[in-house]
């Protein structure tokens, strides 16, 4: 019985570790997003929360390709490509990047129109949770 306990466990905490944890400032008044607001928001097509507010999206660096993997099924090579396009044309830019979820939870408690993604297990009380994209990607 224990065995099977700790097995549910482990898969558990498995399981949050892969979940990506899309984040804003405590005080944004934006409850959740859904994930097609999150496509248009991380993909340059919109940049405001649901409400209008402007939204800063940055990418973390640390969990960027599965990130883009859960969001949007793409390799970190597609959205690369896809970024190239339209840097090319003009028509917007990527966000910013950061160096880890340290640096995102940071940067977030510092702009309550910043937007990132952090591991769920590494979500806490100084950031406000949006959206969860959880699978085994």
């Amino acid at each position: 019985m224990l065995l099977l306990l700790f097995l549910a466990c482990s898969y558990t905490s498995i399981a949050m570790a892969n979940d990506i944890a899309i984040v804003t400032h405590v005080e944004n008044t934006n409850e959740r997003i859904t994930k097609a607001e999150a496509i248009n928001i991380f993909m340059g097509r919109f940049r405001q929360y649901p409400n209008g507010q402007r939204a800063k999206p940055y990418d973390n660096n640390s969990s960027k390709n599965t990130f883009y993997k859960k969001l949007i099924n793409k390799s970190p090579a597609e959205v690369k490509a896809y970024w190239a396009r339209l840097i090319f044309s003009g028509r917007t830019l990527p966000p910013k990047s950061l160096k880890d979820s340290t640096t995102v939870i940071e940067k977030i408690q510092s702009d309550k129109q910043a937007i990132s993604y952090i591991p769920l297990n590494q979500a806490n009380e100084s950031v406000k949770i949006l959206l969860i994209l959880k699978g085994s990607q």
